[in-house]
C-alpha cells in the first residue's frame, strides 16, 4: 500500500510541475528575453521542512540569448549540461562556466545568464525555495 501512495504522490507532484497555470504563477512579473526559456520538471517537498520545496528546472539559452535579471527566494544550484554560459551576479565580475561545471547562487543574489557563443546552452537548476513563492522574481526596484 505504501508503494501505491508514493506512486500517487509522485504522479501528483509531476502533474503540478507541468501544469501551465502553475508554471505561469511561478514566474509572474518576469520579463521575457530573447533566446531564453525555462521549464520546471519536478516540484517536491523538502524532507523535514514543510516551509520549503525543491524545484528542478530545465533552462535553454540560444546563441545570443540571455535570461532576465532575477533573484530566487532560496538557493539555486545550476549545472551546465551543454555549452558555455556567462553568469553575471550584480556587483561581481562575470564568470564563465562550461559543460560539467556547477554554480551556486545564494538566496536573493541578483543574477543573469548570457550565451555569447554560437551554440545552445542547457542548464539544469535545482532550487530550494520557500513553498508557494515564485521560483524567480525581478530584482528589487531599489537595488542597482
Amino acid at each position: 500500500m505504501e508503494n501505491h501512495f508514493r506512486s500517487g504522490l509522485l504522479a501528483a507532484l509531476m502533474s503540478l510541475a507541468v501544469c501551465p497555470a502553475l508554471v505561469m504563477a511561478q514566474v509572474a512579473g518576469m520579463p521575457k528575453t530573447p533566446g531564453y526559456s525555462s521549464k520546471p520538471l519536478l516540484t517536491a517537498p523538502l524532507s523535514g521542512d514543510d516551509s520549503r520545496e525543491m524545484i528542478s528546472v530545465s533552462v535553454l539559452i540560444e546563441p545570443g540569448g540571455y535570461s532576465p535579471e532575477h533573484v530566487h527566494p532560496g538557493d539555486c544550484i545550476g549545472t551546465v549540461i551543454e555549452g558555455t554560459v556567462d553568469v553575471l551576479e550584480r556587483g561581481k565580475e562575470p564568470r564563465r562556466f562550461g559543460a560539467g561545471s556547477a554554480v551556486l547562487h545564494a538566496r536573493d543574489t541578483i543574477l543573469q545568464y548570457r550565451n555569447s557563443s554560437d551554440a545552445p546552452v542547457r542548464i539544469l537548476n535545482l532550487l530550494v525555495v520557500e513553498k508557494g513563492k515564485p521560483r524567480a522574481l525581478p530584482p528589487p526596484e531599489n537595488t542597482k
